[in-house]
């Protein structure tokens, strides 16, 4: 028996042998780029010129998170706002007039304030802070969605999408980004106020974003509002017009023999369903009304922001504590701060003729 292992062994070890020797030959593999034993590191340095950071103007809205120290574990807490003239930052007895955050901006790169035990600090907000704040709903769950969605749809610069369903406008400035100038989004929703405050939203971003950046926003977002279900007027003028459709509403089962018809050959379509049940009616109507759709995948985004802690006094290296995150204020929120435990599955689909 022991004889057998042994030769076992031995055959494991020439075949794992056979493997390296063949896959992993350098003269199969391409030269490494960058070797630190025999290359000048300063020759991969570009001669650029330094970025210098802009300093805060007038109308700007900035990112402000308030760290206090007094109490057993540190907390932090962040809000928008928007900078103007004869403007006062308030905050638990604490006023710091817009005026001087603009100076302090003009000496140093980091904006800071030591007020006693708490630290402020402002900045400009990245794209999802600045969705996360506007939201009146927990989101901290939009992260995997966001991130998701754009490579599934496979969309690139000039891509043409559809996107049904604008909601906060989140996902729409995400796209934006993704397509570039080249591209084009269409976003349309069933209520007119909601299409509004998207729009409104995409507004407040791009001109934060064009008062402190060289490059612009693209201005390749047409919001509007109509029931994609029932109305088949822009369905019949666009024709096979989109590279990849978004649908996220209600009733799917019916917007997706909508989309269908508006979808470019090859094109991709994801759903975001918020039940199983969804799906499942989805890929019943596609059967039925033998749609050239083909499921590639279904999933469920998974995402948690966690919040590790210290102990104080403790020497101990695993002495920490771990819990869900509230960075965005998210108890006070419509869902809470529990409602990225379940956030629906996304399908994706192409069309296949």
């Amino acid at each position: 028996m022991l004889k057998k292992i042994n030769n076992f062994k031995n055959t494991l070890f020439n075949l794992n042998k056979q493997f390296y020797t063949t896959y992993s030959s350098p003269i199969d593999l391409p030269e490494a780029d960058i070797d630190l034993d025999s290359t000048n590191v300063s020759t991969f340095i570009q001669n650029q010129s330094s970025v210098i950071a802009k300093p805060f103007k007038n109308n700007e809205i900035l990112f402000c998170k308030v760290v206090n120290k007094t109490l057993k574990h540190e907390t932090q807490l962040c809000r928008l706002f928007k900078l103007e003239t004869n403007g006062i930052f308030r905050t638990k007895g604490v006023d710091i007039f817009h005026e001087h955050i603009i100076h302090k901006s003009n000496l140093y790169l980091n904006v800071s304030f030591d007020v006693g035990d708490r630290k402020i600090d402002f900045r400009r907000p990245s794209l999802y802070e600045f969705i996360s704040l506007k939201e009146q709903q927990a989101v901290s769950s939009h992260f995997s969605i966001i991130t998701l969605v754009p490579l599934l749809l496979e969309i690139g610069k000039g891509s043409k999408v559809l996107e049904c369903g604008t909601g906060s406008g989140s996902m729409s400035l995400f796209l934006s980004e993704r397509i570039g100038s080249e591209g084009c989004l269409h976003t349309f929703d069933i209520s007119k106020i909601k299409a509004q405050m998207g729009k409104r939203a995409f507004m407040e971003w791009k001109y934060t974003h064009d008062l402190s950046s060289d490059e612009k926003w693209p201005a390749n977002v047409k919001f509007g509002f109509m029931d994609f279900n029932n109305d088949n007027r822009w369905c019949d003028q666009m024709g096979e017009f989109y590279d990849a459709i978004y649908l996220d509403m209600s009733e799917l089962d019916k917007g997706i023999q909508q989309a269908y018809k508006m979808l470019k050959p090859d094109g991709v379509l994801v759903v975001n369903g918020m039940h199983l049940t969804q799906i499942f009616k989805c890929l019943n109507v596609i059967e039925q009304k033998n749609l050239g759709l083909e499921r590639e995948l279904i999933i469920e985004p998974s995402n948690r922001l966690w919040e590790l802690r210290k102990i104080k006094g403790s020497n101990d290296p695993l002495d920490w504590t771990a819990r869900l995150e509230d960075r965005f204020g998210e108890k006070k929120k419509r869902g809470g701060l529990f409602f990225n435990y379940w956030q629906g599955f996304l399908a994706k689909f192409r069309k296949i003729k």
